[in-house]
């Protein structure tokens, strides 16, 4: 008989802190408050999404992929999966996707995968892992996992070209509005003083395209000179030291503060007058939802569910060619015409109220679970 609590188990990686873990973290407090559901997370690795996700009273469960090999792991998670008494798995990224839709099959439960953003492209055959691990992963993608879902519509088209025969759909991402406002109210207005404040958050990695952020800091200062800027780089990665080099080489660095991983960073964005999004692609990122709600004018270029959220433009700038000269001269568009910029920004805010809280998101999840429980 079916009980009448119906549970999910969460699997993710957990050793980093980032937009996909954000996400989850928001997903696993709005899918617990409804009731006739319990969710269970597995992570891989200790860290601050564990520690976030316990703080909310969620039940979390740490294999350590540091002490186990795969095979192991998937024995763990099987026999976890049963002391949960799981009726469904919910896997997030490559090596989650593969041993959590393992252990799953085995155990005869369904599973479903949440795709948060373009693979990175493997470029090189010397790379053999690699390619190894995309090939599991589309193989438990097509054959053993019952949807897979995208959390923008342009990368929903794009996974259509690579999987056959499974049921793929959009369920767009969500923030948790209420945690949001008394910082969103409470925040200055855009450009009150002389200094103008322009962040870039992410990962430090090459798709994060943060050395365009760095040259778009540079094309202002010597472009915009009469423009006092301030530049803030939020995100820890593999690329720090080489892109505080580069800053160095091209004479920015004084102008541009690296300020690592930081946990009030909903603060920090609240500060900001202007978040920059120049990645090379993207699924639909936090950050972009997080900025809107909390009054920070976005410049992002046209990629992924970004289009979509500032409805092409109306709620925010959006780059095309994806250059420091089109980043630059919109930041200075945007600071000469700060009383339009703020009309904007008061329509994005009402915009993402309306269609991108946590709850509509966690809303639109459990109708999936129920779906393929039926």
């Amino acid at each position: 008989m079916r009980e009448s609590v119906l549970k999910i188990t969460h699997i993710a990686s957990g050793d980093l802190w980032a937009g996909a873990e954000a996400q989850l973290l928001t997903l696993c407090k709005s899918l617990n408050s409804i009731n006739g559901l319990h969710i269970d997370v597995i992570l891989l690795n200790n860290g601050e999404l564990e520690n976030r996700l316990k703080l909310h009273n969620i039940n979390v469960m740490v294999i350590n992929e540091l002490n186990y090999n795969s095979y192991q792991i998937v024995k763990r998670i099987k026999k976890q999966l049963l002391i949960n008494r799981s009726q469904l798995v919910h896997t997030h990224r490559i090596k989650e996707n593969i041993l959590g839709s393992l252990a799953a099959k085995i155990s005869g439960i369904p599973s479903v995968r949440t795709v948060h953003g373009s693979s990175e492209k493997v470029t090189s055959w010397m790379d053999f892992k690699s390619q190894i691990l995309s090939f599991l992963n589309w193989i438990c993608g097509q054959y053993f996992q019952k949807r897979i879902i995208a959390v923008s519509q342009e990368l929903e088209k794009n996974l259509r070209s690579s999987y056959r025969n499974i049921k793929l759909t959009t369920i767009e991402n969500g923030v948790d509005i209420d945690s949001l406002l008394d910082l969103a109210n409470n925040r200055k207005e855009l450009f009150q003083s002389n200094q103008v404040n322009i962040a870039v958050v992410g990962r430090l990695v090459p798709v994060k395209r943060i050395d365009l952020f760095i040259k778009t800091a540079k094309y202002c200062t010597t472009h915009y000179p009469k423009l006092d800027i301030k530049y803030y780089i939020f995100g820890d990665g593999p690329l720090m030291q080489e892109l505080k080099d580069y800053s160095k080489s091209i004479d920015i660095i004084d102008k541009i503060h690296f300020e690592g991983h930081v946990t009030n960073i909903h603060k920090r964005i609240s500060e900001m007058d202007i978040l920059l999004i120049t990645s090379d692609h993207e699924g639909l990122p936090m950050t972009l939802l997080e900025s809107m709600i909390l009054g920070t004018n976005v410049i992002a270029h046209a990629v992924g569910g970004i289009k979509k959220v500032l409805k092409n433009g109306e709620l925010g700038t959006l780059i095309y060619n994806q250059t420091e000269k089109e980043f630059a001269d919109a930041i200075n568009h945007s600071i000469v015409h700060s009383h339009r910029t703020q009309e904007l920004i008061e329509k994005a805010k009402k915009h993402i109220e309306s269609y991108y809280s946590s709850n509509i998101n966690a809303s639109h999840y459990y109708r999936c679970y129920c779906e393929i429980l039926k």
